[in-house]
């Protein structure tokens, strides 16, 4: 029954990655009675085309049918670029948008802000991490910190690029704080990383000795070792990779909001 799979349909629907009908007929299933109903390939392609959820080609966007959507992302995200606005096209109004499209879009409306961001130049990084919760890397950001009074602060797996938190506060430089941001994630997940890392200064402290505490208790042999990386100012990559996406896409449609 379309009642029973369109919540999930739907959630589904949303996600990035180009889910497949296969891979998606197969989740399905687990929704609902398989004793009771069953669900072709077939039967369920006609079944999301008649439930409205169309492939980017079936939706067949052109850049007058998008502009609207995305005038109304930009006052949120006034300098999100192709891949930012596909992303939330597809999230917010369920909209399945190419990219080629999009960038007609930008170039039709947009030609200053095209132009400048195709000046920049691309700088080649290399960063190792051994897997997913090998290494989770924790930062502040004080951009607000002194215009609204608000503090964040973040952690980011940077395998797999999951934000373990975000949080914002009047504070960010409290060690207790930052630390129970830690322990909070650690028993919601009933897991933790292999190693923490950050920048140097007090805040972390308690982080580094609790990280420590943990991964010595699960593994005697790490005993009289340090289970947390200390970087020198700028060097904590991947969390400074988070603030500059949300500088770029999130902020400065909100800072609009908070003056």
């Amino acid at each position: 029954p379309e009642e029973l799979i369109r919540p999930r349909l739907e959630e589904l629907w949303r996600m990035e990655g180009g889910i497949t009908d296969i891979v998606l007929c197969d989740e399905l299933q687990k929704v609902f009675d398989t004793s009771k109903y069953t669900l072709g390939l077939s039967s369920f392609k006609r079944m999301r085309k008649r439930m409205g959820f169309l492939s980017t080609r079936q939706q067949d966007h052109m850049v007058e049918t998008i502009t609207e959507p995305i005038e109304e992302l930009r006052e949120r995200f006034p300098k999100a670029g192709y891949f930012e606005l596909k992303k939330h096209l597809r999230i917010d109004h369920m909209l399945r948008v190419s990219r080629h499209t999009i960038k007609e879009w930008s170039y039709a409306n947009e030609p200053k802000s095209v132009t400048r961001r195709l000046r920049k130049d691309m700088v080649r990084k290399v960063f190792y991490c051994a897997g997913v919760n090998d290494l989770w890397c924790l930062d502040q950001h004080d951009k607000w910190k002194y215009r609204f009074g608000l503090c964040l602060h973040a952690c980011v797996d940077p395998f797999s690029g999951v934000l373990k938190w975000m949080k914002i506060w009047w504070n960010n430089s409290n060690p207790v704080l930052i630390c129970k941001y830690y322990l909070d994630v650690i028993e919601a997940n009933r897991y933790g990383p292999l190693i923490t890392q950050s920048n140097v200064g007090n805040e972390n402290g308690n982080v580094a000795r609790a990280q420590t505490f943990l991964r010595q208790w699960a593994d005697p042999e790490l005993c009289n070792t340090v289970q947390h990386r200390w970087m020198a100012e700028k060097m904590n990559i991947p969390s400074k990779t988070v603030w500059s996406v949300l500088r770029a896409t999130f902020s400065f449609g909100y800072e609009g909001l908070l003056q």
